[in-house]
């Protein structure tokens, strides 16, 4: 079954085929008129929308709408985007999915990154210390992983006001003079370097590259070796061998760690919840 990604629903779409929609955004009138498309002219819709607004009155009665149900300050669209997507794509049979299994390891992730957790037992404000004024290089050495990446900047600027690159690693590697920083910096550095000693000292790096594996398939270890070569004191965040699910999971588990150290970042820095001092070591 041939699977299309797109911002906005082809004008080709009929009734042999299935729609699945995600925005937070209520007035995206774009989308709105593809989506009234796409259920004239037959199609099945799945849409994950706020209730109200005109991409959710599209499909008004005409497809299947389902909406967050977390109200506060920090919009929660994301768990429900995931699960109706993941449900979507095992219903026709695109992608196996234990969704009871996906919940599981969120909860045990949610867990192990509580706030009354230390970092050296708390993975998020781990990741939350390690990017701390830094530009964070989230690049993902396969499109799964990329595509976490992506979540991973979105939940920095949301949750944190920081501005983060995400990009797939084949592709970050053609912005030449931005991967010519990365290898210098990485190159120039000890491994036995101290991170808060060269802070007192003044010499904080600018960027902190974090390279993201999802999916362990031939194409994905070429590449891995491929940045390896390049980078050999790159950190790459891998749970594989940690979690042993499937993808997945692990992407879902990997989205929910960024998004939390974003938050632990926005936190400390008061753009979520008022103003905070530093988050705990």
């Amino acid at each position: 079954m041939p699977v299309v990604v797109t911002d906005v629903v082809p004008n080709w779409v009929g009734a042999l085929d299935v729609v699945y929609a995600f925005t937070a955004d209520p007035g995206d009138d774009e989308l709105a008129v593809s989506l009234d498309r796409a259920v004239r002219y037959g199609a099945t819709v799945v849409l994950t929308a706020p209730p109200e607004g005109p991409v959710a009155a599209a499909v008004a009665g005409r497809g299947l709408l389902i909406s967050p149900q977390l109200r506060g300050a920090i919009p929660e669209s994301f768990p429900c985007a995931l699960i109706t997507g993941l449900l979507t794509v095992s219903g026709l049979n695109l992608l196996p999915v234990d969704v009871d299994l996906v919940a599981d390891q969120l909860d045990a992730e949610a867990e192990r990154n509580h706030l009354g957790h230390e970092s050296f037992v708390n993975p998020a404000k781990s990741l939350a210390l390690r990017w701390a004024e830094r530009t964070p290089l989230l690049w993902g050495l396969d499109p799964v992983a990329a595509a976490v990446a992506g979540y991973g900047a979105h939940a920095l600027a949301a949750d944190a006001a920081v501005v983060a690159d995400a990009a797939e690693y084949r592709h970050a590697v053609t912005r030449v003079a931005l991967h010519r920083a990365v290898v210098n910096e990485h190159t120039g550095s000890s491994i036995f370097a101290d991170p808060e000693e060269e802070a007192q000292d003044g010499v904080v790096p600018r960027i902190r590259l974090l390279l993201v594996a999802i999916r362990t398939d031939a194409a994905a270890s070429v590449v891995r070796r491929s940045a390896h070569e390049v980078l050999p004191e790159a950190e790459v965040l891998d749970m594989a061998d940690e979690l042993g699910v499937a993808e997945p999971a692990l992407a879902a588990v990997l989205a929910l760690r960024m998004e939390m150290a974003a938050l632990y970042l926005g936190l400390a820095s008061g753009t979520v919840g008022g103003r905070y001092h530093s988050v705990q070591a």
